[in-house]
């Protein structure tokens, strides 16, 4: 009897340990390689090579990245249906068909999941799933920069000109907020806010990282210690404002390379002049597409 009783307790023993290391390495396996630890700095996810603006933001939770489930699933060419009461979201492309079930309003989000359902969380009334979980079924590949707090994922429907345009546009204004941060009432006329304390080169990495390749954000650093500004050129070139362009254009796209051109007002002298800047940009190392190159060409009279 005793006998029986040990070899009962040890097989309880042993599942609760097989228990134990099945969640373990689940969690693992799509855990993003975080730091359990809060991060002062908000992750990026780049699709395509470009990065995308979410709200509510992305958040980190218990070492993973939780996004918007909505507008990165449609971005991946999925459809969104939610159950309000039931805080459960179906993701259905084709013949597959994801479920994402938040916890209640009480409980704390937990990891969890089987299979083709996964738990979630509700932030201001949006629902909010682990990316790599949602990479792993809908995107062509996936990748973590744990260095940059990056997620890249590749999939969905393919970038338009519209969205080179709006990439090259908002890498211009977080620049701008970067030079103009000492000028709030002029920042604050332009909707824009000033950027945050920018007071090492790592500093400037992450903030402009998403959009400027290194070696750009190098050149940007090394000219701010020269000048007040963040551009070396500005005794030569008039200053750039991205808010008051005149026109924007995508001249060329290929896999290697996209050029986006801007045109905009040049102010002072007796005539209306315009001045053209050229965005080279292209994939890094790890695909994700950075501004390599900027170019500003003569300032010619418009008619």
């Amino acid at each position: 009897m005793r006998r029986a009783i040990a070899r009962y307790t040890l097989g309880l023993a042993a599942m609760a340990l097989l228990c134990t290391l099945a969640l373990s390495a689940s969690e693992a396996r799509y855990s993003t390689f975080l730091d359990k630890k809060t991060s002062i700095y908000e992750p990026t996810i780049v699709l395509n090579g470009l990065p995308m603006i979410f709200e509510p933001a992305v958040q980190l939770e218990r070492g993973y990245i939780l996004a918007p489930l909505r507008p990165l699933a449609e971005a991946l060419g999925a459809e969104v249906t939610y159950d309000k009461e039931k805080r459960r979201a179906i993701v259905r492309r084709e013949n597959l068909c994801l479920e994402v079930q938040a916890n209640s309003l009480e409980e704390k989000w937990r990891p969890w999941e089987k299979g083709l359902r996964v738990s979630g969380t509700i932030v201001d009334d949006h629902m909010l799933v682990p990316v790599q979980w949602l990479a792993s079924h809908l995107a062509d590949g996936w990748f973590y920069d744990e260095k940059n707090q990056r997620a890249l994922l590749r999939g969905g429907t393919p970038w338009r000109d519209d969205d080179y345009i709006a990439f090259a546009r908002w890498a211009e204004i977080l620049r701008l907020r970067v030079r103009a941060a000492d000028e709030r009432a002029s920042l604050s006329q332009r909707g824009l806010e000033p950027s945050p304390p920018i007071k090492k080169e790592k500093d400037l990495e992450r903030f402009l990282g998403a959009y400027w390749s290194s070696e750009q954000i190098k050149i940007m650093w090394e000219n701010s210690r020269e000048t007040p500004s963040m551009v070396s050129d500005e005794k030569i070139n008039p200053d750039f404002d991205p808010t008051t362009v005149l026109r924007w254009r995508v001249l060329s796209r290929s896999p290697e390379e996209v050029q986006v051109e801007t045109v905009f007002p040049v102010q002072g002298g007796f005539m209306s002049r315009e001045q053209k800047v050229l965005y080279i940009i292209q994939p890094d190392e790890k695909g994700a597409l950075k501004i390599k190159e900027r170019r500003l060409s003569g300032a010619v009279d418009s008619l």
